[in-house]
């Protein structure tokens, strides 16, 4: 299987409301706006790492645009490919599995097909 893996640090040294609006789409920015505080960066790290993990592993790299594509972006909820206007097939393609870190961390597991059977422990 083909897959890609993203973990960040939450840092909040970062502008992330200014990358939003600049690499997310339209309604990705809109839907991370909409958290309080604290929450809208949990929400920023959620979607990047799912972007991020997408990417690496369709091998397109974020050169190609990740406003091309939408995922969820509520950390609490899964992480879902919602949609893709680069590759219409690619929605149904491809799993996205939020994954359980240390505190201050986000991670994601983007899987070409349906998620297969995932173990992993948390230190």
């Amino acid at each position: 299987n083909i897959i890609g893996i993203d973990i960040e640090k939450i840092r909040d040294n970062i502008e992330f409301e200014k990358l939003t609006r600049r690499f997310f789409s339209q309604s990705e920015h809109q839907e991370i706006m909409k958290f309080k505080d604290t929450s809208r960066l949990d929400a920023f790290f959620a979607t990047w790492t799912r972007k991020e993990a997408l990417v690496k592993a369709t091998g397109t790299g974020i050169a190609y645009g990740l406003d091309k594509f939408d995922v969820s972006v509520d950390p609490d909820k899964p992480a879902e490919l919602l949609n893709s206007r680069w590759q219409t097939e690619c929605q149904s393609n491809w799993s996205l599995l939020n994954i359980d870190t240390q505190p201050n961390y986000k991670a994601c597991l983007a899987v070409a097909g349906d998620m297969p059977d995932i173990r992993y422990w948390k230190i």
